[in-house]
């Protein structure tokens, strides 16, 4: 029976009052502040308080979009563009992977489908102070392991370095070549090499070349984190890795609710495993496709917590949701942090963006589903 029906004619008090306590919460954490948030976009408010706050109308916003400081917020609005779109198809591509290896019947399953799940259980925190350990540039498991494999090295000619070559006698062509590239730092023996021959020509290269790399070439730690070529496909990893347990479960309960007769009706028109996901598995599964997609599209536009764990906002890792935390609470995301007015404002931004992103993709999304 429907809880909030009547009964003979009168109409139940205790389902309501069942319902308060989790209602007064939801409007006093989210309805309020959020109500809150777009009055304080058109004030002047900052985190100090000793500040008389005036009301500047729409001035928050214009200067959200001014030209001449719209850089930084052009790099996070772009960030977010990337982020969003790599998380939304990396982690449903995986997800729907796994799901579809879980859904099948063998030995380990269950705690193969645990581990799955477990780090959404552990947290974005804990995830992320994990995975800047592993990537630790020092004494971090990953550095350790790349290291046994492959030493990264740099390639860069200094005073030092043209000393002791001076010493190995080489001739002065070739030294004056060397000067020329003095200073300059390459990643890739091969792009060393390449620019060695620019200057000094392919036949002394190739023979000096052992010679000169013995002084040039040094061992090179990856930063990871650190590292801003690095950063932020390694916070894309982490959201994945934090997340894509959630999208797991939603699209194994997919799979589990198609009956199995139409797979055997399948089977019996000679279809094979292919076929049968094309035709049979990929549609009915559309409204878990949805609901899995909207919700990445909403978390990875709003992230900014696993941001703020690993780099901070640092080496152009911040997104728009990183610019507004860094504005209003002093983080290193923003210039003229503690302004609650205008991140205030950049905030109200930030929500149309994410509802014109799940609108469209609710509406394009819902177009395919096939109701069971």
């Amino acid at each position: 029976m429907y809880p909030f029906s009547q009964v003979n004619g009168k109409r139940q008090l205790a389902p309501y009052l069942i319902v308060l306590p989790a209602l007064a919460l939801f409007l006093a954490f989210h309805v309020l502040p959020s109500m809150a948030t777009i009055v304080f976009s058109f004030t002047d408010i900052t985190r100090t308080g000793y500040k008389d706050v005036s009301f500047v109308g729409l001035d928050n916003y214009f200067e959200f979009f001014r030209p001449e400081t719209f850089r930084d917020k052009g790099i996070a609005l772009k960030n977010s563009a990337m982020f969003t779109v790599l998380v939304v198809i990396v982690q449903n591509g995986i997800a729907l992977a796994v799901a579809l290896v879980l859904n099948k019947k063998w030995r380990g399953r269950a705690f193969f489908r645990a581990a799955v799940f477990l780090p959404v259980l552990l947290g974005v925190t804990v995830n992320a102070l994990v995975w800047r350990l592993m990537f630790n540039p020092y004494d971090g498991p990953v550095q350790t392991v790349i290291e046994s494999v492959y030493q990264p090295s740099d390639y860069k000619l200094t005073y030092s370095s043209l000393r002791k070559l001076k010493k190995e006698e080489l001739p002065e062509a070739v030294m004056v070549g060397l000067n020329a590239l003095k200073n300059k730092n390459f990643t890739r023996e091969k792009a060393f090499l390449k620019a060695l021959e620019a200057q000094i020509g392919k036949t002394e290269a190739a023979t000096y070349h052992a010679t000169i790399l013995k002084h040039v070439k040094s061992p090179r730690k990856l930063l990871f984190f650190a590292d801003p070529r690095m950063a932020f496909w390694l916070i894309i990893f982490v959201q994945i890795w934090i997340h894509m347990g959630y999208s797991c479960v939603i699209f194994l309960s997919g799979l589990q609710a198609i009956p199995m007769e139409l797979y055997e009706a399948a089977k019996v028109d000679g279809a094979n495993k292919l076929a049968q996901f094309k035709h049979v598995t990929y549609p009915l599964i559309a409204q878990a496709m949805t609901v899995n997609v909207l919700l990445a599209v909403i978390g990875a536009l709003r992230t900014f917590d696993v941001i703020y764990v690993t780099t901070n906002g640092l080496f152009d890792t911040q997104t728009l949701a990183f610019y507004v935390f860094g504005q209003a609470f002093a983080m290193s995301g923003g210039s003229g942090a503690g302004r609650f007015g205008f991140a205030a404002a950049a905030d109200t931004i930030l929500f149309i963006f994410i509802f014109i992103a799940a609108f469209i993709t609710q509406r394009y999304l819902r177009k395919r589903e096939v109701e069971l």
